[in-house]
């Protein structure tokens, strides 16, 4: 089922059990089209987490880490298939975003995430990947590794309580 509320600046996107990438919308101010075509930042609600996601805004991937602490989130996480089939359905064509997931020591392909400790799964890359880069990012395409010095936007989350 899915919900759209218009509050302020952000569009929410509220999913409840969500298993399909099937999941669009018609814009405010717009005449329709897939949700992330707004010019409003998207949160979208899965397995008790809402994902911020940042179109608009660029950083690299320490600002964005720092960004996504001051509005009391942070940066995202991916525990599980479910939860990347849906930030990959949720995301901007082609558009890589940042999420927390990092290079320790600089150690190719050994990422962890940085709210948890634990590991990326190794079964959350595709073919490829990750390749060059010491930091996590998401697009349509799934997970691939990036420099952390680019500018992309990023996927902040939070928890509900």
């Amino acid at each position: 089922m899915l919900y759209i509320l218009n509050i302020s600046f952000a569009l929410f996107v509220a999913f409840t059990g969500v298993t399909t990438a099937e999941h669009r919308c018609t814009c405010p101010n717009k005449a329709s089209g897939a949700f992330y075509d707004c010019d409003l930042p998207v949160s979208v609600y899965a397995n008790k987490k809402r994902y911020l996601i940042s179109d608009i805004l660029t950083m690299n991937w320490w600002e964005s880490l720092g960004h996504c602490r001051t509005i009391n989130m942070h940066l995202g996480v991916v525990f599980n298939l479910n939860e990347l089939e849906i930030l990959k359905t949720s995301v901007l064509p082609g558009v890589k975003y940042w999420l927390s997931g990092y290079s320790i020591n600089n150690v190719t392909g050994h990422f962890v995430w940085l709210s948890s400790g634990l590991e990326v799964r190794n079964d959350f890359w595709p073919e490829g990947q990750p390749a060059d880069g010491d930091c996590v990012v998401v697009s349509d395409a799934g997970l691939a590794s990036a420099s952390c010095k680019q500018q992309l936007p990023f996927i902040c989350q939070q928890y509900d309580a």
